[in-house]
């Protein structure tokens, strides 16, 4: 008897907390307003995806609440925001729905100050309030000094030289302006975003140099990752690094004999490039029968054996997918005897 007066106790106070604690669940839960998760959002002078950063000015950051359904009565929610050291406490009127465009449809944001001087740090998002329904929560984010990197536009290089990729990379201060920053690493990207084609270091005065063997001209830019409190950075245009065919070597007797092959061969950068050898014979370019890609170290040579006496036009070309002045076409005169 003793054990079935404990189990229905038991039973009993099971339900009655159950009873007691549905209801005060079911209060919050009505309440879409406090129900979705706040963020940090957009904010003034960077593109959606971007973690907040300061630049030259105070920052305005976007703070959203995006919500399950539309709801258009949650509009005036207000979100207490502060630095996770209990400084800089703010509340933030989310009045603004967003639209098809950013922040999305659903959406509830509105803005505040970070300020220049001593807004960098961690922040947290520590309380939702609509009405008189409350709810206290702890998002945390980031907001960071913002970085600064650019790449100049390097010069022409013809044949096989390297060219030379100088840029640099600054951050903002507490005062908004902008300083050298050192020791950071960079990364020349291809405009394809997956190709790295330089690892670099930025210097004392937050420049950075690289030397790049291109074989074609190529988009590129520079990047770096966050580090501590300073941003990511990306420049913001892409650069081309131009290349041009080059014939640094040709040899060629200016005379041939009629039946006895005639030979032009010389160096050619940079990469291995097409080449073949055609005579004019006065009504239109005709093939010698020569033609091939150039050896690996950009030698080649090409043939014609004449068939009568007369001064010919004899017609090299070189071309190379990816160099602005292909095909490059060398014209020589040969009198054959």
């Amino acid at each position: 008897m003793r054990r079935r007066t404990l189990v229905g106790l038991g039973l009993t106070v099971l339900f009655l907390t159950a009873g007691l604690s549905g209801p005060a669940s079911a209060t919050v839960a009505e309440d879409l307003c406090v129900s979705g998760t706040p963020h940090e959002g957009i904010w003034h002078g960077g593109f959606p995806s971007d973690p907040p950063a300061i630049g030259a000015d105070d920052l305005q950051l976007g703070i959203e609440l995006p919500l399950p359904v539309e709801y258009p009565a949650c509009q005036g929610t207000i979100a207490t925001v502060q630095k996770t050291d209990g400084t800089h406490r703010t509340t933030v009127s989310l009045d603004t729905m967003g639209g098809t465009g950013h922040p999305p449809l659903m959406t509830f944001y509105g803005y505040m100050t970070v300020p220049l001087a001593d807004g960098v740090g961690t922040w947290e998002i520590v309380k939702l309030q609509h009405g008189s329904s409350v709810r206290t929560l702890s998002y945390r984010f980031v907001v960071r000094r913002l970085s600064v990197i650019n790449v100049l536009q390097p010069a022409t290089v013809a044949g096989a030289g390297n060219t030379i990729v100088n840029g640099t990379l600054k951050r903002y201060t507490s005062v908004g302006g902008l300083v050298p920053s050192p020791g950071r690493k960079v990364q020349i990207m291809h405009a394809n975003g997956e190709q790295v084609l330089a690892n670099l270091t930025s210097d004392a005065y937050g420049r950075f140099r690289a030397l790049i063997p291109f074989t074609q001209t190529t988009k590129f830019y520079a990047r770096t990752a966050q580090v501590g409190f300073f941003s990511a950075a990306v420049t913001p245009y892409q650069r081309t690094a131009h290349r041009l065919l080059a014939v640094p070597k040709l040899s060629a007797s200016p005379t041939a004999k009629v039946g006895v092959f005639w030979k032009v061969s010389g160096a050619v950068y940079p990469g291995k490039v097409d080449t073949r050898l055609d005579y004019w014979n006065g009504s239109q370019w005709v093939w010698t029968l020569s033609s091939g890609p150039s050896n690996a170290d950009g030698t080649f040579a090409r043939y014609w054996k004449p068939a009568a006496k007369g001064t010919y036009k004899v017609r090299l070309s070189l071309v190379r997918a990816g160099l602005d002045n292909s095909p490059l076409y060398r014209v020589l005169t040969v009198t054959v005897s």
